[in-house]
């Protein structure tokens, strides 16, 4: 795709065909002004990028700009050019300490020849860029000459893809998972993390295999199997579902299940921002639930059921996860002989601050008819019964008052780019409620036994452990999906 430059990172930025032939409403300097802030601390750029932010200002600074980049190009003043007939490619991470500043040596390949000589010149490199050198080398972009086709543009090395507003939003879901999960101490601790699982490929994956585990188990003590799951391949990613169904035999699990298969290409066709894609997909399969006269009960479905639903992009590897409840997506990656795991999920109870908020606005319209269990657990609501989840699918019962239901249907979406070697497992709090704190001994007792055997079920283990931790008082319905990435 045909680059246009204004000048190489830290200090401009670019614009692809795509972006330069938008509607001047699109801001795609916004986000990367915000990141260069982040990176140089320099307050000009936090400025530029709220300006842009603001609609009217956003429209001139876009045409001031697109005139700029056109101007540049015509021009072709790039900032990394020697002269008429030598350009910088990048050959290899040699580096030499010259102070506190990094020289990295170069070679040079003349326009009229097809050789490429080593040159004793070197390019020393300012502190901004050489922290994108760094983060280019610690994500595998900065290769050595013999193993590139062609030499890297040494302009096109320093520029880092950039993450969209929406992509932004769903890494900052990342780092509440990370932290409500108590996984660090700090939310600094969890945005270090979510930084590193979220650099995107700077190549395309090819020629990546899926493969795909599931179990599902009753539970010992469970009189109904109220779960449902599914694994769907489409054209472009890998969907996977797990809804954890409550009341009526898990009704309203099995058919948010079947009706999330057959919405979800059909939204995200519709848009390219995937917080708003799940948001409509859940809302609008809650109505289909609440007002779709089905056979059961009273000629209506009764029951709901939460909700994980994880899409995995085949050419990028970017992965969404939207939650809504406690069913929950872990990520895990090896380095070094260890295992790691990532929570993807935010899980919502009524034991969090957003969801407590709404139970205190109906407690003061509805004075006497609700009533909250003291380990925040469940809520009772006269003539309607008891709920757990603070956020699902259904249970027309706790949506009677339209204005202001109890249940919410707003999903957390969070991503991740996934790399091969991967591993994601999907399931509900049957699993996660006995695992989670366990982390450990999941990790040495089956993820990594199964870890390159391809010949055993990883769900069922993980669904076999689950099991053995449950008991008489506490036990649950088990549901897994293992999606691996070879």
């Amino acid at each position: 795709m045909l680059e246009l430059s204004l000048a190489a990172h830290p200090k401009g930025y670019e614009l692809n065909k795509t972006e330069f032939c938008q509607s001047l409403l699109f801001h795609p300097y916004a986000v990367r002004h915000y990141e260069l802030f982040r990176q140089t601390n320099k307050a000009g750029h936090l400025f530029i990028a709220f300006l842009e932010s603001i609609p009217m200002a956003g429209v001139v600074i876009s045409v001031i700009e697109r005139i700029i980049v056109i101007a540049t190009q015509l021009s072709k003043n790039h900032l990394y050019s020697t002269n008429s007939t030598n350009q910088i490619f990048l050959s290899n991470v040699i580096k030499r300490k010259k102070g506190k500043a990094l020289a990295v040596f170069v070679e040079t390949k003349g326009s009229n020849s097809n050789s490429t000589t080593e040159d004793s010149s070197e390019i020393t490199l300012t502190n901004s860029e050489l922290s994108i050198v760094n983060k280019q080398e610690e994500n595998g972009l900065l290769l050595p000459n013999s193993q590139l086709n062609t030499p890297i543009l040494l302009s096109e090395a320093l520029s880092l893809p950039a993450h969209t507003t929406v992509e932004l939003k769903m890494i900052k879901n990342l780092k509440k998972a990370i932290f409500e999960h108590k996984l660090v101490e700090k939310i600094e601790d969890a945005s270090e993390i979510a930084k590193e699982l979220t650099r995107p490929l700077r190549t395309i994956a090819e020629n990546v295999k899926f493969s795909v585990t599931s179990a599902a188990e009753q539970g010992f003590f469970r009189p109904t199997m109220e779960d449902a799951h599914f694994h769907l391949s489409l054209p472009d990613g890998e969907l996977l579902g797990v809804f954890d169904g409550h009341g009526e035999n898990g009704q309203v699990a099995h058919y948010v299940s079947e009706r999330v298969q057959k919405l979800f290409v059909e939204r995200k066709s519709d848009s390219e921002d995937m917080i708003e894609v799940f948001k409509n997909l859940f809302k609008d399969i809650h109505q289909e639930v609440i007002t779709k006269k089905i056979d059961c009960i009273n000629g209506k479905l009764v029951g709901g059921s939460t909700a994980v639903v994880c899409y995995v992009c085949r050419k990028t590897l970017k992965t969404v996860v939207a939650t809504l409840g406690d069913s929950e997506v872990w990520h895990f990656r090896q380095r070094k002989a260890l295992i790691k795991a990532t929570p993807l999920s935010c899980v919502r109870k009524w034991s969090s601050k957003k969801d407590f908020k709404r139970i205190n606005t109906y407690w003061q319209q509805h004075l006497g008819r609700l009533t909250l269990s003291r380990d925040f657990k469940s809520i009772s609501l006269k003539g309607a019964g008891t709920l757990q989840p603070s956020r699902s699918i259904g249970d027309r019962q706790f949506c009677s008052d339209q204005a202001f239901p109890l249940v919410s249907q707003e999903p957390i979406v969070s991503m991740i780019q996934l790399q091969q070697g991967d591993r994601l497992i999907v399931a509900c709090d049957g699993v996660w409620n006995f695992l989670t704190k366990q982390m450990n001994q999941l990790i040495e007792t089956v993820i990594q036994h199964t870890w390159d055997n391809e010949q055993m079920n990883i769900a069922q283990e993980i669904a076999n452990l689950a099991l053995s931790k449950h008991n008489d008082y506490d036990n649950d319905n088990v549901s897994v999906i293992s999606l691996r990435i070879d």
